[in-house]
């Protein structure tokens, strides 16, 4: 009996614990699939994760690196372009009026001139501040209220008075003037993109033409007749500009410290000139 029942104890230890052991085997299998899926993603989607973290990444640092690039970048300098002034007459910067001796020359709002500038070139820059120079052409219409011509007697430019004693009525009369222009600027540029600007510095030019011009109205004399003395006008003039602006567009002002007449040759009068600029 006791032989028996130890071998069917036997047996069905036997027969019980490869069941056992095939169910632990089973369920740490499937413990072991469980921590693998939970521990360790797919891995199509974690190339696919990781790509698309690549691409983000990449269009960030290409996004900073245009954005860094557009910051430290230097615009052009603004000067060539085309500009519409008011050419005034002056004393000086202290005083607006005309010397008391050049009367005469008392100017009409239709005083305008043009600046053609076709070149620039920067000479030095950084990231905000440049050093540009560059060459230009300015005319300039000097038209007179009063009507009055002019002319030069013992080398001195004066007013020409024969009309006016004959009775002969002027409709119109100016004196043109024309300079080829060479500036010295530094200019300032400031904004995200550097599009506000302020440049400012010397201007030096050459005289490369003159003559007056009067227009009659009157049954003895009509018509337009230019004269093209130099009337006693200096070769050369220089004096200070400062444009401020934005993008294409500029407010500029010149003031040309030298006397429009050479000394002893008409009256003590300076230039200044004031308009819009539009910037190529």
């Amino acid at each position: 009996m006791i032989k028996k029942a130890l071998l069917s104890t036997l047996f069905i230890g036997y027969i019980i614990c490869p069941a056992q052991a095939q169910n632990t085997d089973t369920v740490s299998q499937k413990r072991e699939t469980f921590v693998l899926e939970e521990g360790r993603p797919d891995r199509s989607k974690s190339r696919s994760n990781q790509s698309k973290l690549v691409v983000a990444v990449n269009n960030f640092s290409q996004k900073s690196n245009s954005d860094r690039h557009s910051k430290l970048l230097w615009n052009d300098g603004h000067w060539a372009g085309i500009g519409i002034h008011y050419s005034g007459l002056i004393t000086n910067l202290g005083d607006m009026q005309l010397p008391d001796d050049a009367q005469y020359l008392s100017q009409s709002a239709k005083s305008i001139g043009v600046t053609l500038n076709p070149i620039d070139y920067t000479l030095l820059k950084s990231r905000h501040v440049g050093l540009l120079t560059g060459i230009g052409v300015e005319f300039n219409n000097f038209r007179f209220d009063n009507n009055i011509a002019l002319k030069q007697e013992n080398g001195v430019t004066v007013p020409d008075y024969q009309y006016e004693e004959q009775h002969i009525r002027l409709s119109k009369s100016k004196l043109y003037t024309c300079y080829l222009n060479v500036p010295l600027l530094v200019e300032f540029q400031m904004g995200r993109r550097n599009d506000f600007f302020i440049n400012a510095g010397m201007v030096g030019g050459w005289r490369m033409g003159t003559h007056s011009k009067i227009k009659a109205s009157d049954p003895r004399l009509s018509g337009k007749f230019k004269n093209h003395s130099n009337f006693g006008l200096r070769n050369f003039h220089y004096g200070y500009t400062l444009n401020i602006g934005y993008n294409h567009f500029a407010i500029s002002a010149t003031y040309y410290r030298s006397t429009l007449f050479k000394d002893g040759k008409g009256p003590r009068v300076q230039q200044i000139n004031v308009g819009l600029s539009f910037i190529l």
